[in-house]
């Protein structure tokens, strides 16, 4: 089964999709075939749907979330597997999901924001760039792995505007404030002056750690919540939280739900509606309706 597996992700990699995603499918489908093996399948063959649902029943201690998102990942590769002649019968086919309760969304008020900016103390030359990336956050919607792969070459500073590469490897534009674009250029002349005055090679990628790498997004998650503690505001913040924050506060201030649909890089419009709970042109005049964060 390993070598069906290794197969299927080749088949992913081929499609240039994330190498988070990709690690992801992989990690779920591979607790699948690691359980039937336990109840000795010995090749694909020997899994039906019976051995499948006890496996998703084993997860019950998970959320419904993640449950799904692995019975998703073994519905991907077994449709897979089925595609490529390699099972006659797709096991996976008859798996229903569970059903998700949908959380509250949380995110940050303009003053909260502004108070999370104000924490942030830019008399250390590096924290411009922890100033820099909160504005990014909070004024592109960008998801985390968007922002830490942007490329220097796919920043516009001119036109306000950035390529970045979501999820499936597409890109899209993004806008961001002429604020973002001044702390933007306050960081990148620190930047530079960082690479050069410890001799690092330049990866070409906008936000770094401090040695010259690409940041970690645990790390920064952390940094996250410790200026959410210096500056008062609720510490279940994270980057996905500021990417809420964005959305909520272009649809309180009047945007067309498509249009954000499109600045985020949601597939479905129903992604997109988590937001609405806060209110009732095209891309670039919906972005205009950001408020200042202060």
């Amino acid at each position: 089964m390993d070598r069906e597996l290794a197969a299927w992700v080749e088949s992913l990699q081929a499609r240039r999709l994330a190498d988070g995603t990709v690690a992801g499918y992989q990690s779920d489908v591979r607790g699948g075939l690691e359980f039937c093996a336990a109840r000795g399948a010995d090749g694909l063959e020997q899994i039906d749907v019976a051995m499948l649902r006890a496996w998703l029943a084993s997860l019950r201690h998970l959320s419904a979330r993640t449950v799904n998102r692995r019975q998703a990942s073994a519905k991907a590769f077994f449709r897979w597997c089925a595609e490529e002649g390699l099972l006659l019968v797709n096991p996976a086919a008859r798996l229903r999901s569970v059903k998700v309760s949908r959380p509250k969304t949380r995110f940050l008020t303009v003053g909260q924001m502004a108070s999370l900016l104000a924490a942030i103390d830019t008399g250390q030359p590096f924290r411009w760039r922890d100033r820099a990336l909160v504005m990014w956050f909070a004024t592109t919607g960008c998801r985390i792995s968007e922002a830490f792969d942007l490329e220097l070459h796919d920043l516009r500073r001119d036109d306000l505007s950035a390529t970045v590469v979501g999820k499936g490897g597409k890109p899209r534009a993004v806008f961001f404030t002429p604020e973002t674009g001044a702390a933007l250029g306050s960081w990148l002349t620190v930047r530079e002056e960082h690479l050069r005055s410890r001799g690092l090679p330049d990866p070409g990628l906008v936000f770094l750690s401090r040695g010259g790498r690409r940041i970690d997004p645990a790390t920064w998650n952390q940094t996250l919540k410790r200026y959410a503690r210096i500056a008062g505001v609720p510490t279940w913040l994270s980057t996905h939280k500021l990417r809420h924050s964005f959305a909520t506060a272009l649809l309180e201030h009047g945007a067309n739900l498509r249009d954000v649909q499109e600045l985020l890089g949601h597939a479905s419009v129903e992604s997109t509606q988590r937001y609405t709970h806060v209110t009732g042109g095209r891309k670039r005049e919906a972005h205009r309706l950001l408020p200042p964060l202060g």
